[in-house]
């Protein structure tokens, strides 16, 4: 496996999800996996637990979102149309820019 690569698998009950930046390292994955356990070699999912990934293969970018989670939370809390508050952030600070 290059040096620079990850492989990202994760296991929710009968889902598992594979991602590598290396095709070939994910095939590598399946075979051995299919070798130990009966599988379904299903389509690039679109949803995982409530999220929509969003692909940019272009850039080589995968990216979640729980937009339509967080629709549904801020309508059963009356919050659909919250007030938007400038907040000062302090120099320095680094912020996490979440994909809604």
């Amino acid at each position: 496996m290059p040096q620079d690569s990850y492989i990202y698998l994760l296991l929710y009950v009968d889902d598992m999800p594979i991602a590598c930046k290396y095709l070939t390292e994910i095939n590598k994955v399946k075979t051995r996996i299919s070798g130990e356990f009966e599988m379904k070699d299903l389509d690039p999912a679109k949803r995982t637990l409530g999220m929509v990934i969003i692909r940019d293969q272009k850039v080589g970018r995968s990216c979640l979102s729980q937009k339509s989670y967080n629709d549904k939370v801020l309508e059963k809390f009356a919050m659909h149309n919250p007030k938007v508050v400038s907040t000062n952030i302090k120099r320095g600070v680094h912020v996490l820019s979440v994909l809604l």
